[in-house]
């Protein structure tokens, strides 16, 4: 008897979860709808705004990762393994992105 309202119960809150997933994945559409006129507009208003933006975004995400790099006692004494490693990577990511094609 305890299994079969355990199983009840789980039948119940999947259908509870499922429910409230349709609710909050139609409320954010709704949200999306209401926010892209504005959102183009003020992209289309202040341009140079959003370009210092995601410069200042890449900036510190360049400057963040410089920082951690150099916190590694080895790899601040020796730059031309980061160099290495970095075009190491990109190598790789170009052999990939060439089989992938």
């Amino acid at each position: 008897m305890k299994k079969l309202i355990n199983d009840l119960q789980k039948v119940g809150e999947e259908k509870v979860v499922k429910e409230l997933e349709g609710v909050v994945l139609g409320a954010g559409k709704e949200v999306d709808n209401l926010a892209k006129p504005i959102r183009e507009s003020l992209l289309k208003r202040y341009p140079t705004l959003f370009t210092l933006l995601v410069t200042f975004g890449v900036v510190a995400t360049f400057l963040g990762i410089e920082q951690l790099f150099l916190k590694i006692h080895f790899l601040e004494r020796h730059p031309e393994v980061i160099l290495l490693i970095g075009v190491a990577i990109l190598a790789f990511t170009g052999r990939l992105y060439k089989k992938l094609n």
